[in-house]
C-alpha cells in the first residue's frame, strides 16, 4: 500500500515512463547527430581517363565516375580504376594531419591508364606481292 492510499488520496499516475520517454527522445536525438555529423569529409578532385572507367572507392562501385569524391577525412580510402583492356590502377588516399585536424592526400586525383599489351588482341596482315605481268 502506498502513502497517497494510506492517506485515503488517489494514487497518482504513474508519470515516471513518459517522463523517461520524453528524455529520450532527445537524447538519442543527439546521438544520432553526433554519429552523422561529426565526421569531417574532403573533397577529392577526379581528372581520370580514358573514359568509360570503372571506379570503385572502397569496394563500392561509383557508376559512373563524378569529377570529384567527398570522403572522410578520418581514415585512408582505396581507389580502384579499371577498363577492359587497359591495365588496372589503385590508388590510396592517405589521412595525414594538417594544422590538427586530418586531411587526404592527394587532393587530386589525375590518373591515365595504359593499354594493356599483354592481353590485346593481335592483329595479323599478310600482304601478296601484286600480280605481275609475265
Amino acid at each position: 500500500m502506498t502513502y497517497e492510499a494510506r492517506r485515503g488520496w488517489p494514487a497518482a499516475p504513474c508519470r515516471a515512463s513518459s517522463v523517461l520517454s520524453v528524455l529520450m527522445v532527445p537524447m538519442l536525438l543527439l546521438g544520432l547527430a553526433s554519429l552523422t555529423g561529426c565526421t569531417a569529409t574532403q573533397m577529392v578532385a577526379l581528372d581520370v581517363g580514358p573514359e568509360p572507367l570503372i571506379l570503385f572507392v572502397d569496394g563500392e562501385r561509383m557508376d559512373p565516375v563524378p569529377p570529384e569524391l567527398e570522403l572522410t577525412a578520418n581514415r585512408d580510402h582505396t581507389l580502384f580504376f579499371q577498363r577492359e583492356g587497359y591495365l588496372s590502377q589503385l590508388i590510396v588516399v592517405k589521412t595525414t594531419e594538417l594544422g590538427g585536424k586530418a586531411h587526404l592526400e592527394p587532393e587530386r586525383v589525375k590518373l591515365r591508364l595504359r593499354r594493356d599489351t599483354a592481353t590485346a588482341p593481335e592483329v595479323s596482315v599478310e600482304i601478296e606481292a601484286p600480280f605481275e605481268a609475265r
